[in-house]
């Protein structure tokens, strides 16, 4: 039925875009735990962006010192708890002092917004044609940074599958044929093993979808 697993992806897609009642896709996403076949958000976003050059440490950073309100931060304790230059908590700092998410007083900041991702969610499809088993532990490493995480694999193969085991680690299974993708188990939607990759990521995805929007106009 299929010769190659991209060949699934326009399947899926639009199924899926039906299903979750969303357009917002990524193919080939780099995650830095794979390259995921595909990878989706159910809400639009606000496409604005606190800042121009976000990268992983910048997200560490706001992930975990923005992360309560009236929480009391200052300069001393940033540099001493975090991996960053001075220079740059200090570039960080005015950004969030003129987006309003810390406020000034005295030696001190205090935290008004707490840093939240920039999307929803983040939903992650791994397809094979009949390669389940090596698709499953792609799936289950996508959960690092996925809310949802689904193998997705040809129709012809699915009696291969041990759905149970899929069930029994919150893994999705989509039967893909020529012209549908069924759903055979929708997993439990759960938050991200971790909370950086997935901020990060979020960032990430806005940027890719930015991109892919301008390269069409």
């Amino acid at each position: 039925m299929f010769t190659q697993e991209k060949d699934m992806i326009p399947v899926i897609r639009n199924k899926l875009g039906i299903v979750f009642d969303t357009n917002f896709f990524i193919e080939e996403f780099r995650s830095g735990n794979g390259i995921v076949d595909l990878v989706f958000t159910t809400n639009s976003f606000n496409c604005r962006k606190i800042f121009d050059n976000f990268d992983f440490e910048t997200v560490y950073f706001l992930t975990n010192f923005l992360n309560r309100k009236n929480k009391k931060l200052t300069f001393k304790m940033l540099s001493s708890r975090s991996s960053l230059q001075k220079i740059k908590i200090k570039l960080i700092l005015d950004y969030l002092l003129n987006f309003g998410y810390i406020e000034e007083k005295d030696d001190h900041y205090i935290v008004i917004e707490t840093y939240k991702a920039a999307l929803a969610d983040l939903i992650s499809i791994e397809a094979k044609i009949k390669d389940w088993k090596k698709g499953f532990h792609q799936a289950m490493r996508y959960k690092y940074f996925s809310n949802m995480s689904f193998l997705a694999i040809s129709v012809e193969y699915l009696h291969r599958v041990d759905i149970e085991l899929l069930k029994s680690n919150n893994v999705g299974l989509i039967a893909v044929s020529k012209d549908d993708a069924r759903l055979v188990y929708k997993p439990r939607r759960k938050n991200p093993k971790n909370r950086t990759s997935y901020n990060y990521l979020c960032e990430y995805f806005i940027s890719l979808f930015q991109t892919t929007c301008e390269k069409a106009l």
